[in-house]
C-alpha cells in the first residue's frame, strides 16, 4: 500500500512486526499518523527559537514522533536539549 508511508511515515511496518512479535508490549492498534505527530509536536515549532528547550520523548516506538520533533527543531536557534 503506497499511501501507508505517506499517511504513517517510513517505519510503519516496524510498528507492525512488533504488534505480531510482541503484542502484549504495544499499546495501540495502529501507529500514529504523521498529521497526528505534527499537531503534537507543534508547541515546540510555535516556542520562541532563542529560549532554552528541554523536550522529553518517552517510548519512541517507530520514531514517528522522533522524526516530528527533529522536524520542529529545524529552526530553533537557542540551546536545546531532546532526551
Amino acid at each position: 500500500y503506497k499511501g501507508a508511508h505517506y499517511f504513517w511515515g517510513e517505519h510503519y511496518l516496524t510498528f507492525f512486526k512488533g504488534i505480531i512479535r510482541n503484542p502484549s508490549q504495544v499499546g495501540a492498534v495502529t501507529p500514529a499518523s504523521v498529521f497526528v505527530a505534527r499537531e503534537i509536536t507543534r508547541p515546540i515549532s510555535m516556542r520562541n527559537s532563542n529560549e532554552p528547550l528541554r523536550v522529553l520523548e518517552v517510548g519512541g516506538g517507530s520514531g514517528i514522533f522522533t522524526t516530528a520533533i527533529e522536524a520542529a527543531l529545524a529552526n530553533h536557534t537557542g540551546d536545546y536539549t531532546v532526551d
